[in-house]
């Protein structure tokens, strides 16, 4: 059965001449080479498309939110810091130790301490700018802390009004024939009923009165530091007592 000849010039033929006038070695280094090309092309290629995810891909910053730091409420009273109050558990010349809250606590005595006694008074010693401290009856209702000045009707009923010569106490800054009022930094004033109220007032005294067991009540501040620091380690300042107030068996403030 007879079968078509192929055509002197196609391309079979052509790529069957070449193939058989080289030699084998010739056709490995050929090889070789194409492959080592294609190898390099592909890493180029990898190289490319590397660099071009890096510049299109960036990475996101987590920033974590600051916490904001609100300022300290500061509330606007009418009445002074109330001194300490405790029973006299020694009385030497320059210390004096006082039991507070189930633990004792050690104050100077210096000869600018101011130590007083407690003696009857009237209603007409509370004036106006006299300090005074005052306990509260079991007929206060509870109330705003501060009332608008001019309001009428008192807030609070105290049952016992100290009047102090020192610094201890609130500064009063009107009064009537049955209230005290006093009236705080921000105009804000507070008014205390006096109806049936006992009035006391302090008096002189020396550290004689301040026997074991009786109460007391102290206004101190922390001693100065040393300008000099000292060689060696320097215990912790005691408080120093600026006015005690020898209080009498029942006082409401004891």
């Amino acid at each position: 059965m007879a079968t078509a000849a192929t055509p002197k010039g196609s391309v079979k033929r052509r790529l069957a001449g070449t193939v058989e006038g080289r030699s084998p070695r010739f056709l490995l280094v050929s090889l070789a080479l194409a492959m080592v090309i294609s190898l390099v092309a592909g890493l180029g290629i990898g190289i490319k498309v590397g660099e071009h995810n890096k510049t299109k891909t960036k990475p996101v910053a987590i920033v974590k939110p600051k916490r904001v730091k609100k300022p300290p409420v500061r509330t606007v009273s009418a009445f002074a810091r109330p001194p300490l109050s405790g029973t006299v558990v020694r009385a030497l010349p320059r210390v004096l130790v006082m039991a507070r809250l189930k633990r004792r606590l050690v104050i100077a005595i210096t000869p600018r301490s101011r130590i007083e006694v407690v003696r009857p008074a009237a209603r007409s010693d509370v004036k106006a700018r006299s300090r005074v401290l005052f306990v509260l009856g079991k007929s206060a209702t509870p109330a705003p802390a501060t009332t608008t000045a001019g309001a009428g009707a008192a807030t609070y009923t105290a049952k016992e009004v100290l009047v102090v010569t020192g610094g201890i106490g609130s500064v009063v800054s009107s009064v009537t024939a049955s209230s005290m009022s006093f009236k705080a930094r921000n105009g804000k004033v507070v008014t205390i009923s006096t109806a049936g109220a006992t009035f006391s007032k302090t008096a002189p005294a020396t550290r004689v009165k301040l026997l074991p067991g009786r109460h007391i009540l102290v206004k101190s501040v922390r001693a100065a530091a040393p300008k000099k620091k000292p060689k060696r380690r320097a215990r912790t300042r005691r408080p120093v007592a600026v006015e005690i107030i020898a209080l009498p068996d029942g006082s409401a403030f004891g």
